[in-house]
C-alpha cells in the first residue's frame, strides 16, 4: 500500500495571516504546524522543531520518530482550509515506519476536534482540491492591518578583532612585504622563491586569523569588566 502524503482539512484554528488590504505581510499557518506538532509529539515523536517560514508555501518542521526516522512535515494556509504534506525516510524499513506514523497520524488527526473533513491524497494524486470541502460563513473576521509591522533585520556579524582589526591587519601586510623582500634577496633560484613565499603567506594569513581571534575574548572581558558593578561605583 502507498503512503498517502498529502492531507486537506478544515480548521478554525485562530488564522495568524498577517496582511494590509492588498499586501500579505506573513502567510498564515504557523499556529496549524505548531497544534500538527503537538499531535506528533503525543504520538511519541521526538526532537519535534519550531515550525519555519516557507513564505506562501506555509510552514514546515522537522522531527524523529521512533529514534531512527527522519520526518518532514509542511502546513500551507488558505483558511479554514489546510494543506499538510508529510514527508518520510525512503527504503524498506523507511516505508515500514512511514506507514506505521501515518497510521497513527491520521487516527489521531480524526479524533482531534479541532480537525474537520479530512482527505487523504496520495503524492501522485496531490492535495484535495478545494471545492471537495464544505466551509461555513461565519468565519472570523479576517485581521487586516493599515500597514505591515517592520521586520526585525539580523544584525550583521562584528568582524574579529573589531576596531583593533585595521591597525593590525595593515601591520601584518607590512611585515608580510619584509618577509618577502628577505626571501627574495636571501634565496636563489624562482622555484625555491616561490616555494617559501608560498609557506610564508600561508604561515602569515593563519598568524593573522589567530591573532584576531585571541584579540575578541580580551575585547569581551575588557568590555564585561567596564560594565560590571564596579563600572557604577
Amino acid at each position: 500500500m502507498t503512503v498517502p502524503t498529502w492531507a486537506g482539512f478544515v480548521t478554525y484554528i485562530a488564522d495568524d495571516e498577517v496582511a494590509t488590504g492588498d499586501e500579505i505581510g506573513v502567510y498564515g499557518g504557523r499556529n496549524v504546524a505548531a497544534a500538527v506538532g503537538e499531535i506528533f509529539a503525543s504520538l511519541g515523536c521526538s526532537r519535534i522543531g519550531d515550525p519555519s517560514y516557507g513564505g506562501e508555501v506555509g510552514w514546515d518542521f522537522a522531527f524523529r520518530y521512533d529514534e531512527r526516522h527522519d520526518f518532514w512535515c509542511r502546513v500551507q494556509s488558505f483558511h479554514p482550509i489546510y494543506w499538510l504534506l508529510l514527508e518520510g525516510p525512503g527504503g524498506h524499513r523507511g516505508a515500514r515506519a512511514h506507514m506505521e506514523l501515518w497510521r497513527k497520524f491520521a487516527e489521531a488527526l480524526e479524533q482531534d476536534p479541532r480537525f474537520d473533513q479530512i482527505l487523504w491524497r496520495s503524492s501522485k494524486e496531490g492535495p484535495p482540491d478545494w471545492d471537495e470541502f464544505t466551509v461555513t460563513d461565519d468565519l472570523p473576521e479576517r485581521r487586516v492591518l493599515a500597514e505591515l509591522p517592520l521586520v526585525p533585520k539580523k544584525p550583521r556579524p562584528r568582524a574579529a578583532g573589531g576596531p583593533l582589526a585595521p591597525p593590525i591587519i595593515a601591520a601584518w601586510f607590512a611585515l608580510a612585504v619584509v618577509v618577502i623582500t628577505a626571501i627574495q634577496t636571501t634565496i636563489r633560484g624562482a622555484r625555491q622563491q616561490g616555494v617559501y613565499t608560498a609557506f610564508a603567506v600561508a604561515g602569515l594569513i593563519v598568524g593573522l586569523a589567530m591573532v584576531l581571534r585571541a584579540i575578541d575574548p580580551v575585547r569581551k572581558a575588557d568590555r564585561g569588566s567596564e560594565e560590571g558593578p564596579d563600572a557604577d561605583s
